[in-house]
């Protein structure tokens, strides 16, 4: 990864077993090489042999909580210099154990990454405040996961996929013998009062816990063209799109038609999606009137509690498209309980997608929506080549 260049050295901070290591990625004046990180790395592993409280877990709380459980630890010496020490690193890298499931490896990996596993086994071995964790598991899944206030996907998968074919030129290069470096790890302390142990306990028991119509769908653009662009809102959902899924669905259109009415709804498609990009979206410019309202303590005007759009930004799929040069592929979760968070990734012969919904909602089902999902892909690539054939 990246180091930061800066008078001091810049700081890896090690998860495993719940337990947190300070390890210094620089001498202060150039980064470590691998044979210099090594022995640091397996003197954290050989001292994490025992489980600590997961303290890290607290960090997978809503704002609110953790702010509220981060200010009692923060009342102890040795936990504000530790939380201090976490926060002016330059990222976390978890090791996490064996999490012992069961899953195909397509499902298992995007658990693994985003909650520690199917149990949240290694949910404490995590830091969600940071912007970069790099996670190794022992079963071979490794990852990252990536803080996304401050941060979008279209900028930190460039940075995997040079890591990656950084990794595959070097893979065979034969590294030099491990030397001493003068920098231990330092182990962080928590001293944990009863009430922080009661917030563990309950943050962790959180971690523990096809449909027939058109749903109000969100697909990111990015807005990085302006200054300080982020992104706007795509409404995927549209008229076109609707009426061409009904009318798909009936059975009642020849191939023609269907190749017609397909074509309406990607141009009505790109025509917002190109909106959006160039700043004529209506999502962000009507939230931040909202935000404004709300700062000011003004009244929200009628349109934000009109039934029709609150429907229509209860957003039960949430889509992004993030490729990649390199097999990479990123996850997200849902935006609403009953709703499914979809990533995809356009590449030269292939389609990837990642579908991720809660597991607990009966309404939903990722594994009937790849289903529907790969039947209708192999539909329409079917009725456009058989249309192609038939113009020839």
């Amino acid at each position: 990864m990246f180091v930061r260049q800066s008078s001091s050295p810049g700081r890896v901070h090690d998860y495993q077993h719940s337990r947190v290591f300070q390890v210094n990625a620089s001498n202060g004046r150039k980064p470590y090489k691998e044979r210099d990180l090594y022995p640091l790395l397996v003197s954290v592993v050989k001292q994490s042999r025992s489980v600590a409280p997961p303290v890290g877990i607290l960090t997978s709380e809503d704002r609110d909580s953790w702010t509220a459980a981060c200010e009692r630890l923060r009342a102890d010496d040795t936990n504000a210099k530790s939380l201090e020490a976490l926060q002016r690193s330059i990222l976390v890298l978890c090791l996490d154990e064996p999490a012992g499931e069961t899953e195909p490896w397509e499902v298992r990996c995007p658990l693994h990454m985003l909650v520690g596993g199917g149990k949240a086994q290694c949910a404490g071995n995590r830091w969600y405040d940071k912007i970069v964790q790099v996670i190794v598991g022992a079963e071979g899944d490794v990852g990252l996961v990536m803080e996304h206030a401050p941060v979008d996907g279209t900028v930190v998968v460039p940075i995997i996929d040079y890591c990656c074919t950084y990794m595959k030129k070097t893979a065979k290069h034969k590294l030099d013998p491990p030397s001493c470096p003068d920098d231990k790890p330092i182990k962080l302390e928590f001293n944990l009062s009863k009430e922080s142990l009661d917030d563990i306990a309950v943050a962790k028991a959180k971690m523990e816990e096809l449909h027939g119509y058109s749903p109000a769908t969100y697909e990111s653009a990015s807005t990085r063209m302006f200054l300080l662009g982020r992104t706007e809102a795509i409404r995927s959902q549209c008229t076109e799109s609707d009426m061409f899924c009904r009318e798909y669905l009936s059975g009642g259109l020849n191939m023609a038609e269907k190749d017609a009415m397909l074509r309406n709804a990607i141009a009505a498609h790109k025509e917002y999606a190109s909106r959006a990009m160039y700043g004529q979206g209506v999502d962000r410019v009507l939230l931040g009137l909202k935000k404004i309202a709300e700062e000011m303590k003004r009244p929200l005007p009628d349109l934000y509690k009109d039934p029709g759009f609150l429907k229509s930004v209860t957003f039960e799929l949430s889509t992004s498209q993030v490729s990649a040069h390199n097999d990479i592929l990123m996850t997200f979760g849902y935006a609403v309980p009953g709703g499914y968070g979809i990533c995809y990734s356009n590449q030269c012969n292939q389609f990837r997608f990642s579908i991720c919904t809660r597991h607990c909602n009966k309404e939903t089902s990722a594994v009937k929506f790849r289903d529907a999902l790969l039947t209708t892909l192999k539909e329409f690539g079917n009725n456009l080549v058989t249309l192609q054939k038939s113009k020839l």
